[in-house]
Parts: C-alpha cells; structure tokens; sequence
C-alpha cells in the first residue's frame, strides 16, 4: 500500500482514508483458506514441503533465447510463482501473483484462449492486449511490485503467441545492487501454455494442495 501524506488542515479525512486503506489492506491479506488451505494448515509444513513444482521448463518460441521457465505453488503464502532462467547469462528472477491477482490471471489466459479460438474460425490476425496483471518480482538479491501486460499475437504465420511483457520495475532490498528491472517481452507458443491454464485455477489448486496436507497428515501419523 502506497502511504499517502495529508496536509494538517485534512488531519480528519487522512484518518478517515488511513482506515479505509488499513481494512482495504487487511482483507487483501486474508489467506483464501478454501483453495490453499489454513494458517495451521501451511504452519504444519516445512519451507521445502510447502513448495510444489507443478511443470518445468518450458521455453519461449525462440530455441535460441535460452529461456526456460517454470511453475510452482508456495502454499505458505497462498501465491502462484513463475521462476524463469535467462540461460544465456545466468541470470534467475521469479514472478509471484497473490491469491487476487492469480485469479485474474486465471480469467485473463481463459479470455486468451477464447480470442485464439474465435480468431481461428475468422481467420482474423492482430496483435493486441488481453490484460495487465500485478506482480511481485525477486531479481538478485532485490525486490519489486510491477505488471505484466499479457498480449495476443497471431501476425506470424498464423501462430497464435502468448507475449509476456514484464513492465519497468523499481527494485530495492538490502543487498539490492539495482535501481530497476529494465522491463523484457518474451514470447510463448499459446500450444505451450495453453496446458499450464488449468493449473491457476482454484480446483486445481485445492486438490495439488489437499494431496500435500493429506500426505503430511499420514507421514505424522504414521511416524510418531
């Protein structure tokens, strides 16, 4: 939340607006227990049992580009995170979405896939935002709050492409070294994402989820 700062003479109404935001802010914090589970839930889990690979490296449409990227759960905090590799110079930033914004992302890739197939039956090709999504980005050692801008391209050959636009991002962190995320476009083939769309959804989320507690419950059980 961006902390706003009112003269004396507004003194009342930034009281007034402070509360509006403080409760605007404890219900964007409120973990969605019906999809990942309870606090006692996630607390009964270890950092490295609360992270669940849900598919890895799949690549951009230009093999030489070197991009591999994967998805992931982490139930502790209720988020979604897509770790990308920059193989060519080594480099590692992960993208995490709230429980909010993953729900509109879910929406988002839905409305994509609608597009490819309505574009197909019309033999329409364009280029064109869907969406923009907020994000949260851990880029070497630095820490930034930004959007990504998903767009429909079909321009090229008729393929349908899924691009991925990272928008300029303020960084900052401790032992951040970087003012900013430059911001980077990458392109997707919509046949390589389009497998990935189910697993942002809130029933797939809960059954990946409820196997992990499940598992850990008998593992407890069972070893006493």
């Amino acid at each position: 939340m961006r902390y706003i700062t009112i003269l004396a003479l507004l003194f009342n109404c930034a009281v007034s607006s402070s509360d509006i935001k403080k409760t605007e802010a404890k219900k964007e914090k409120v973990r969605n227990s019906a999809v990942w589970g309870t606090e006692e839930d996630a607390a009964s889990l270890s950092l490295e049992e609360s992270i669940v690979f849900v598919s890895s490296n799949f690549s951009t449409i230009n093999p030489y580009e070197k991009i591999q990227t994967s998805l992931s759960y982490y139930i502790h905090n209720g988020e979604v995170h897509l770790t990308t590799f920059l193989l060519y110079n080594a480099t590692v930033f992960s993208i995490s979405f709230d429980d909010n914004s993953r729900n509109e992302l879910y929406n988002c890739l839905n409305k994509f896939d609608e597009w490819a197939i309505k574009a197909k039956k019309n033999n329409d090709e364009f280029r064109k935002e869907v969406c923009q999504i907020p994000m949260s980005m851990d880029f070497s050692f630095c820490k930034g709050n930004g959007n990504i801008k998903f767009s429909f391209d079909n321009t090229i050959n008729s393929d349908v492409v899924l691009i991925f636009g990272i928008s300029k991002t303020p960084l900052n962190g401790d032992k951040c070294n970087k003012e900013e995320f430059s911001g980077e476009d990458f392109r997707y083939s919509w046949n390589t994402w389009k497998p990935l769309v189910k697993h942002f959804s809130d029933e797939l989320i809960k059954k990946s989820v409820g196997a992990v507690y499940l598992k850990k419950k008998k593992i407890n059980a069972t070893y006493k």
